[in-house]
């Protein structure tokens, strides 16, 4: 069913009746997904598991060839951070640890890291920074209200209130991943991060030049 949701979802992007969120998996896709739900006339089903007839965002990360520019836009993070939360995801699914691998696991994606954010470059779609709009940073945050031609102010309230929201009730599936997530240990993340720097430079120095047109 869920799978059948997501092809009719993708169908109705393509004739304008579905805003999709594009980004490589643990990038903020149902974060932003969330947000474009409460500031547009988009519906938004967190399972993503049940048609509609109605207008829907379709939270997705399949290829972002597959979507207009014109309807849709793509979320980036720090490939390192996206190291770490695949990482810390695939250890609270009980799954073996993807390691070296994950931006490059079919586990998480049919297509790497670098290969995804490349071609969501090609196809032009409007970029959304994860850390500068999770910082409420003015000038991201009017860039994603231009696009969705909405006032700014609705964009940074949306965000309020999903943070407040998700504080109260979280998702089950949030609950779980932080558990794992608090297991981190901060000497061995840093020793990671400072490794990463070095494993994964390509996969940077695309994600910079890609915030660097923005």
């Amino acid at each position: 069913m869920k799978k059948f949701s997501h092809l009719l979802k993708t169908r109705k992007a393509r004739n304008g009746t579905a805003f999709a969120v594009l980004g490589y998996p643990r990038s903020g896709t149902t974060m932003m997904s969330e947000i474009v739900g409460m500031v547009t006339d988009y519906y938004f089903d967190r399972d993503n598991i049940f048609p509609s007839s109605s207008k829907v965002v379709l939270h997705t990360h399949w290829n972002p060839v597959l979507y207009a520019p014109e309807n849709s836009l793509y979320i980036i993070r720090n490939p390192v951070d996206v190291h770490l939360s695949l990482v810390e995801y695939a250890n609270a699914q009980d799954w073996s640890a993807p390691g070296e691998s994950a931006l490059k696991s079919r586990k998480f994606s049919k297509m790497s890291w670098l290969e995804h954010c490349s071609r969501a470059r090609e196809a032009g779609h409007h970029v959304v920074d994860y850390d500068r709009i999770v910082r409420g940073d003015p000038d991201e945050t009017e860039r994603l209200a231009a696009h969705l031609s909405l006032p700014a102010d609705w964009i940074t309230q949306a965000m309020a209130l999903l943070g407040a929201r998700h504080a109260y009730k979280p998702h089950a599936s949030d609950v779980k991943f932080r558990h794992e997530k608090q297991k981190r240990n901060s000497d061995k993340t840093a020793e990671l991060r400072r490794y990463l720097e070095t494993a994964i430079a390509d996969e940077i120095a695309l994600y910079r030049a890609v915030l660097s047109k923005e």
